[in-house]
């Protein structure tokens, strides 16, 4: 197929070839590329078919949630290698949202929980999206959660830099990423 569509671009590319013919830099007429000497190509025409017994695949229109829903698993597959390179160490938590929760009277779909990772991501440009599904720091396992790469030895400096940052105690306190053990003691919140 890869190979058709080169063919097919070099023959659009080959057919369209002009050569200019200059009189003292000024051009005096254009050539077609058969007047040029420029040989052209014939390609076969291919067109699909699908399989005896079977059916032409039918396309279905994807909501603007389900789109999201991609683009949130697309990105915790791109952070992945980084956010496993934080497990054991404390960093900071900046967001953690579930379809159907409720934060200040908005009720969280897949759209919004990527606004707010995209929101968060702008001011911090480091920031990383994973699954609580991918960790037993998290008591549920239906959280899209944002962390930022900073680690610290301890919880409360992890808290420290949220502190520095100005950021409310419900919206950013200190999380534990780990794969063994339990949620127990992977959390440290601020006052």
């Amino acid at each position: 197929m890869v190979t058709a569509l080169v063919v097919v671009a070099i023959t659009v590319v080959a057919a369209s070839v002009v050569a200019v013919r200059y009189s003292n830099r000024r051009v005096t007429g254009v050539a077609t590329a058969a007047e040029a000497g420029v040989a052209t190509l014939q390609v076969p025409t291919w067109t699909w078919t699908p399989a005896p017994g079977t059916t032409q695949p039918t396309t279905t229109a994807v909501s603007p949630d389900e789109v999201a829903r991609g683009r949130l698993d697309a990105q915790v597959a791109t952070d992945r290698a980084a956010v496993e390179a934080l497990v054991d160490r404390w960093v900071p938590q900046l967001s953690s949202k579930r379809v159907g929760l409720v934060v200040h009277g908005v009720r969280f779909t897949h759209e919004d929980i990527w606004r707010d990772f995209q929101l968060t991501e702008a001011r911090y440009p480091s920031a990383l999206l994973l699954s609580s599904a991918d960790f037993v720091s998290f008591d549920s396992g239906d959280f899209w959660v944002t962390v930022v790469p900073y680690t610290h030895a301890t919880g409360a400096e992890a808290n420290a830099w949220c502190d520095r940052e100005r950021i409310g105690p419900d919206d950013c306190f200190a999380k534990r990423l780990t794969h063994t053990g339990t949620s127990d003691g992977t959390t440290v919140l601020r006052r």
